[in-house]
């Protein structure tokens, strides 16, 4: 596992924040699942990967969540909609005799929502790896999840009813309020990148569809609180980007994970779609949050 976990990462430069006491507890990792210091200094100080993902010190890497065929269909789907969406533009900026710029049609980076994007078969395999996603959790920090989201359940959902084989529907339960334009699919080709920023969700799970040979460069990047500075210092849940200038123009690690392993993290987390080199990157994401309760008046 600590192989594989290694593997993840195309640059490891963990932070090192000076002045700060060592971490008192390595990185926790158990089947499936293998925690990733974002701020060592501060993660390794409390109890469990599950108080340091909570508080955005940490995040956690969730191997082999969807397998192969799943991968592959999505990945295919995703990629045909974003080809689509970028010869629909072509044909704009033809049809408007070379008006636009350049650069407002030929999109490097095409960021749709699943019910847009794919079919209701593609939608559905998408509910089941947010449940598949959010059961992995639970099982490798029990604690994690009631303490983000309480001890009622998830949105409208009970945790027992979570656990179910059946499984409830996540993307579509009213209790739930995702990122504005998600659950979405990504499609980064030739100089597409996501600048850094906050999701301010709850909880954000990321699930990669592409292979690493597919593409050069990217990944998804992070910065630790030494790293990204005073300017996201203090950030609160809000429900919707938050983009910041890190200190560190440069993440302090970058993972590019195999096809099928999702990522999790709070949504305090600094991090970014680095810029892809060349070929096609392509992730699904989710970030989410019970919806407020309404006042009474």
């Amino acid at each position: 596992m600590l192989v594989r976990a290694a593997r993840l990462f195309t640059s490891l430069a963990q932070p090192q924040d000076s002045g700060e006491s060592r971490p008192t507890r390595r990185a926790d990792e158990g089947p499936g699942w293998t925690e990733v210091f974002v701020t060592p200094s501060h993660a390794g100080r409390t109890g469990s990967a599950a108080e340091a993902v909570a508080a955005g010190h940490s995040l956690l890497v969730l191997h082999e969540l969807a397998d192969g065929a799943e991968v592959e269909a999505l990945r295919a789907e995703a990629s045909g909609a974003a080809y689509l969406s970028r010869r629909r533009s072509s044909m704009m900026k033809q049809a408007l005799l070379d008006d636009v710029p350049e650069e407002a049609v030929e999109s490097t980076q095409v960021r749709m929502p699943i019910d847009q994007m794919l079919g209701e078969k593609s939608q559905a395999l998408c509910d089941r790896l947010l449940l598949r996603g959010v059961r992995s959790v639970m099982s490798a920090c029990p604690t994690l999840l009631p303490s983000l989201f309480g001890d009622a359940g998830l949105g409208s959902i009970p945790w027992a009813d979570v656990r179910q084989a059946s499984g409830p529907s996540i993307t579509h339960d009213p209790g739930l309020v995702f990122t504005p334009g998600e659950p979405a699919c990504n499609v980064y080709t030739t100089g597409g990148q996501f600048t850094p920023h906050e999701d301010g969700q709850t909880l954000t799970v990321l699930v990669v569809l592409s292979e690493r040979a597919a593409f050069s460069g990217g990944g998804t990047g992070f910065w630790s609180e030494a790293d990204r500075g005073a300017a996201s210092r203090g950030a609160t849940i809000t429900g919707e980007y938050n983009h910041i200038s890190p200190q560190s123009t440069a993440p302090t690690f970058v993972l590019t994970p195999p096809a099928g392993t999702a990522l999790v993290w709070g949504g305090t987390v600094t991090h970014a779609a680095e810029t892809v080199l060349d070929g096609e990157r392509t992730v699904f994401v989710a970030g989410f949050s019970n919806k407020p309760a309404r006042r009474v008046a």
